[in-house]
């Protein structure tokens, strides 16, 4: 009896500080924590999805997106988001050559569901990202729905942002 006494005393004293251990314990942050601490985000290229083609045999939707990322890159700018802890934020274009600011303006965020973004300027209406996904490495949102693409070619289109490099 005693050695049973002891074996349930030394597994309550095991299971006891195997329970304390809180070293693997991660901290999960929200979405408005997660765009915040990892920000600012910088559009690093975009993807189409949900493309519909109702008949058009010259849309190449390959061709078409290597395009539309060249002219991204080509524009000159990089497109920079900024989010605040208190709501406000903005986007900045900064010319990639020689790292001036060409434009920026200012809003105010919130996330309103678990993937919807809205943004508001001031006299602006407030434009609204489904789908966002926000992680520590990049940041996608969806910013234009049921975009015409081409003649007879509608589809989404998507920023895939990356945190600023320093």
């Amino acid at each position: 009896m005693k050695n049973l006494n002891i074996i349930i005393i030394i597994f309550i004293a095991f299971a006891a500080f195997a329970a304390c251990d809180n070293k693997d314990d991660k901290i999960i942050l929200s979405a408005e924590e997660l765009i915040v601490q990892n920000g600012p985000w910088n559009i690093d290229h975009l993807e189409l999805i949900n493309v519909l083609n109702t008949g058009n045999p010259d849309f190449n939707e390959p061709i078409f997106l290597a395009e539309m990322n060249t002219n991204l890159i080509a524009d000159g700018d990089i497109v920079r988001l900024t989010f605040n802890q208190n709501g406000t934020g903005g986007v900045t274009y900064i010319n990639r050559i020689t790292n001036v600011i060409e434009e920026e303006m200012s809003w105010t965020w919130e996330i309103t569901t678990t993937n919807q973004l809205k943004t508001q300027r001031e006299g602006h209406d407030p434009e609204i990202y489904n789908n966002v996904l926000v992680t520590e490495t990049h940041l996608e949102l969806i910013a234009f729905e049921d975009a015409n693409l081409a003649t007879n070619v509608t589809g989404d289109v998507k920023y895939i942002c990356v945190p600023k490099s320093n």
